[in-house]
Formats: structure tokens, sequence, C-alpha cells
């Protein structure tokens, strides 16, 4: 958290002119994570997909995108009831599972239930998600340890890595989903210019839009209305869509 940062151009695009600045900064992590697990799960038109954790800055966004620009046929999220479900349905859910008071491997897991095409954790429940996925189907996540050839493909080769970081072929949820007929894949962020071009372009058209918790000063020295507030908010778990903070 700073007031100044140097930026690549590479990594850079015009802000497009109907958000404004705070709302800009709230997209390109969990945008282009959105996007990018969504174009590696191949989704397709008319596709149904299960997004964990849809009130949260990744699955604010993937809901929109999965809905508005995949045009998928069917998104099922999780999140709580009241506040959390209006948010998600406002962005396109079809469906809101409460987590509260719901397993959501129950209730799509059951012999005669529909299963999903992709499903989008989130929330480190993919082992759960083998329950609910189609034959042939697609688990992707971003939630918890990586695996090895996912470090690799972002540049990571240090020998180190081997000791603390398993195969995918010797991860529990891929191996679950296999004896499913479904594949299962870590995704980690990969900066690209092209990504977030594409989604500037979503941006004005209004396809999709940002989702913003609160804004926080920077320069307030009360701890909630500062840039503390907003980490404080952001690590509670309660956030809905992402928190900015403002240097004014």
């Amino acid at each position: 958290m700073a007031e100044y940062c140097v930026a690549d151009t590479s990594n850079v695009v015009l802000k497009p002119e109907n958000l404004t600045f705070e709302e800009a900064a709230s997209i390109p992590l969990v945008s282009m994570t959105a996007l990018q697990v969504l174009k590696a799960s191949r989704l397709k038109e008319g596709d149904s997909i299960f997004i964990s954790g849809g009130a949260g800055g990744v699955g604010t966004m993937a809901i929109q995108l999965a809905k508005h620009v995949f045009k998928a046929g069917l998104v099922v999220t999780t999140a709580s009831k009241g506040e959390k479900e209006r948010l998600c349905k406002s962005l396109g859910a079809d469906v809101v599972v409460d987590y509260k008071t719901t397993k959501f491997e129950e209730v799509y897991g059951g012999i005669d239930a529909e299963k999903f095409d992709v499903c989008f954790d989130t929330t480190a429940e993919s082992l759960q998600m083998s329950n609910i996925v189609k034959e042939g189907g697609r688990i992707v996540t971003i939630a918890g340890m990586a695996t090895l050839e996912e470090l690799r493909r972002i540049g990571g080769t240090a020998w180190i890595l081997k000791l603390f970081v398993k195969r995918r072929v010797k991860r529990k949820e891929y191996k679950v989903a296999q004896s499913k007929n479904a594949d299962w894949s870590y995704l980690f962020l990969s900066p690209s210019q092209d990504d977030l071009s594409t989604l500037a372009k979503h941006l004005e058209s209004g396809a999709i839009k940002p989702v913003l918790d609160k804004v926080w000063d920077f320069h307030s020295e009360d701890d909630n209305d500062g840039w503390r507030g907003a980490f404080n908010r952001s690590f509670s778990g309660r956030a809905m869509g992402k928190c900015v903070v403002k240097i004014a």
C-alpha cells in the first residue's frame, strides 16, 4: 500500500471513460483472474457453471462474465442470504445457495441432480466440486496451494518448489475429479494487456460493471476509515466486491 508505484506499460491500458478512478482500480486483479479461469475452463454459450464465493471480488466478476460475456445458460453460486444473495442475483446469478445452511455438494451431488459443465472454485472447495461436475466437465481453482506445473507456467523454476508443491497428478482433488471422468486444474493470474483491453471493452459497453464494497481514505488517521480499515474489511471475508483505498 503506497502513494506511488511504477507500472510497466505492457501491464496497463487506458481507463474506460465511464469508470471513476476508484472503480478502475478495482478491476485488473479480480477481473483478469475471472476471465482467465473462464477461458481456461472452455466455458461456452449455453453451458452451466457453478461459482463458489459469488459475493467476493473474483466471484462478482466471474458471475458477470459467465452470464453476460460467455453467455452461460445457468449460473449458480454460493453466498449468504440477504444483501449478498441479492447482489449475486443482480449481477446475473440464476441460483444462489446459502452456504451457511446448505452444502452445495448435497444439493447438486445426488444421482438425479443436474451437474455442471464448469466449476470455478474461489473458496478452497474444489474437492467437493467433484460431486457436482459432469463427466467431461472441468474444475478450475484459484484457492489454496498451486500445482508445480502452474508455478512453472508463470515462471517459477526454483528447485526448492519441489519440496513443498505437489504435481497435479499427485493432488487428491485431481485424482477424485479424474475418477469422475472430469478435469481439475489450478490457475494463477498471468499479466495480460490483451485481457485488460478485452475487459475495458466489456466495461465500456456495460456488459460488466465494477463492484465496490467501499472506498477508504489513505490519509485518514482513523483505523476504521483509513487504509487499515480496508485491509481489515478485506480479510474479514465480509466484503462484497473490492475494497478500494483512495490516495488523495
